[in-house]
Parts: structure tokens; C-alpha cells; sequence
């Protein structure tokens, strides 16, 4: 699923007469994968500005036209 979707490479062969798997992740995974976790942050910021009883910052307030 990960290598049909492009995010990583695998390749497969021996060394030292032993099968060997290699797995990589592609700039196209590095990027999703920050994107993820960019969220997750948000996710986390929003949770703990919830506990401090502050409104949530609107993640869409840098994309509104002035």
C-alpha cells in the first residue's frame, strides 16, 4: 500500500547469502509524513488551549482575504 501510494521504496536481494529487505521513504512520504505530523501538533496545541478553557485558534484564519 505504502510503495503503491509512492511514499516509500523497497528493495529486496541478499548480502552475505542472507535475504535482505530494505525499506525507504520517498521526499514524496518525508513531505506527507510532516504533513501529518504538522496536524498532529495542531491537534495537540488545540487540546491543550481546550484544557486552559481558551477558544481553539482557527487553523483557516491565514487563508481569509484581509
Amino acid at each position: 500500500m505504502l510503495q503503491e501510494a509512492e511514499l516509500v521504496e523497497i528493495s529486496k536481494g541478499f548480502e552475505h547469502n542472507r535475504p535482505q529487505t530494505l525499506c525507504r521513504i520517498t521526499a514524496l512520504g518525508r513531505r506527507r509524513y510532516l504533513d501529518y505530523l504538522a496536524v498532529l501538533e495542531q491537534v495537540v496545541r488545540d487540546a491543550a488551549t481546550a484544557a486552559r478553557g481558551e477558544p481553539a485558534a482557527d487553523p483557516h484564519h491565514s487563508l481569509k482575504p484581509a
